[in-house]
C-alpha cells in the first residue's frame, strides 16, 4: 500500500514547490494522494502552470513508491512532519520542513544541544576557540549543532568529535552531497558519530539561498546559540535572529577589537548576549555546576528525585512543576536540564516535559 509519505516525497521533487505552496495545495485537495492524482489543469489554478506542469512530468516518469525506496537503498532516512518521530522543535517554527532527510543516528535529536556558528573565513583564534568550546560542551554532555561549512562550523564539529561527543550537521544541500569538498572525511565522521540532516532533497546542490533557510533549523535544534567570529551582517547573525525569534539563549565570544570578525559578537554583547570564554559561562547561565574535568554535577540528589516524581509520560509544563515542588524556577530549570542530559526526561515545545 502506498502511503501519504510516498506521495509527499514524490510531490516535493518539483523544484520551486515550497512549504507555502504545498500548504495551499493541501488546503484545497486534503491529501497528498489526491494532489498526486489531480489533473494538471486543476493544479494550474492553484499553483500556476509551471509548477503544475513539472508535477505532471514527474508523474509521467515514475510511480510514487519509487523515491522512498531509492532513499532507503542510499542509506537516507526520511521523516515527514505528520510522523511521530519528526523533531518536535521543528513543528513549532515558522514554515516547518514538510520532510527531513538524514544519515546517522536520529536518536541524537533527543540529547540537549548547543549551536555554534561563525565565519567561514575564520582566523586561527576563532578556529581554536570554536574547537575548544565544542569539545568542552561535548564533555559536559551536550550535542553540538552547526552547519558543516568551512571555518567555525567545521572546527566546531571536529572539536566535538575529538572529545568523543555527538554532533549534528544541518546542511544547505542534500545529505548525499559533500560541501565543501574538502570536508569529505568530516562528513563521514559526523555520519558515523552523529547526524547529518537536511530539508533539501537528496542530490540538491548548495545554493546561496539555501543557507539562510537552513539556519532556522540550527537554532531550532539548540537550547542556545554561540557566535564565534562573525561580520555584523552574516549568516551567523541570521541564525541569531532565528534564535531570538524562537526564544533561545544567545551567547557570544569576544575577539580582538581590530578584527572585522569581532563586530558581530561585540554587537551582540552590547545588545545583551551572554559573554562566553568557556563552557562554564554557558553552564552558569543555565544553573548547572561543573564538577571537575568532563563531569557535570548531574547526580540524582534529593531535589532531582523530587522533581522527577512530578514528571510522567504525559507532558507537564515547567510552571506546574514549580507549583507542585515549591522550588524556584531557576533551580527547577537547572534540574530539568540535568535530568534531560541524563536521558531521563525529554523537553517538548512550550516548556513541557515527559519521562522517557
Amino acid at each position: 500500500m502506498i502511503g501519504e509519505k510516498n506521495y509527499l516525497l514524490s510531490i516535493l521533487k518539483v523544484q520551486g514547490l515550497g512549504p507555502l505552496k504545498l500548504t495551499k495545495l493541501k488546503d484545497r485537495l486534503n491529501t497528498y494522494e489526491e494532489i498526486w492524482n489531480t489533473p494538471r489543469e486543476m493544479l494550474s489554478e492553484i499553483i500556476g502552470h509551471k509548477l503544475a506542469s513539472s508535477l505532471h512530468e514527474i508523474r509521467e516518469q515514475q510511480g510514487p513508491a519509487e523515491e522512498l525506496e531509492k532513499c532507503r537503498q542510499a542509506g537516507i532516512g526520511v521523516l515527514a512532519y505528520f510522523e511521530s518521530d519528526y523533531p518536535e522543535s521543528f513543528r513549532v517554527i515558522h514554515t516547518p520542513p514538510p520532510l527531513i532527510f538524514y544519515q546517522g543516528d536520529i536518536k541524537v535529536l533527543d540529547i540537549p544541544a548547543v549551536g555554534i556558528v561563525g565565519s567561514r573565513q575564520a582566523t586561527p583564534y576563532g578556529r581554536t576557540v570554536a574547537r575548544r568550546l565544542a569539545g568542552e560542551l561535548a564533555e559536559a554532555g551536550f550535542v553540538v549543532v552547526s552547519g558543516m561549512a568551512r571555518g567555525i562550523d567545521s572546527e566546531s564539529h571536529r572539536g566535538c568529535l575529538d572529545a568523543g561527543g555527538k554532533t549534528i550537521g544541518v546542511l544547505g544541500n542534500g545529505v548525499d552531497v559533500v560541501y565543501p569538498r574538502e570536508n569529505r572525511s568530516l562528513y563521514m565522521n559526523v555520519r558515523q558519530q552523529g547526524l547529518l540532516l537536511s530539508e533539501f532533497y537528496p542530490g540538491t546542490t548548495p545554493e546561496p539561498g539555501h543557507f539562510p533557510i537552513r539556519n532556522r533549523l540550527i537554532s531550532a535544534l539548540s537550547r542556545g546559540i554561540v557566535v564565534v567570529e562573525a561580520q555584523a551582517k552574516s549568516g551567523a547573525m541570521i541564525t541569531v535572529g532565528f534564535a531570538l525569534e524562537q526564544g533561545k539563549d544567545v551567547f557570544a565570544v569576544p575577539g580582538p577589537i581590530t578584527s572585522g570578525y569581532s563586530r558581530g559578537p561585540h554587537q551582540l554583547l552590547q545588545e545583551g548576549a551572554r559573554l562566553v570564554t568557556g563552557v562554564d559561562d554557558i553552564l552558569d547561565e543555565w544553573g548547572i555546576e561543573k564538577m571537575g574535568k568532563n563531569l557535570l554535577n548531574a547526580k540524582t540528589d534529593e531535589r532531582s528525585s523530587k522533581v522527577l516524581r512530578f514528571i510522567g509520560f504525559e507532558p507537564i509544563h515547567i510552571d506546574q512543576i514549580v507549583d507542585k515542588s515549591e522550588i524556584s524556577v531557576g533551580e527547577i530549570a537547572a534540574e530539568l536540564l540535568r535530568l534531560e542530559i541524563e536521558g531521563k526526561i525529554k523537553c517538548l515545545p512550550g516548556n513541557t516535559y515527559v519521562r522517557i
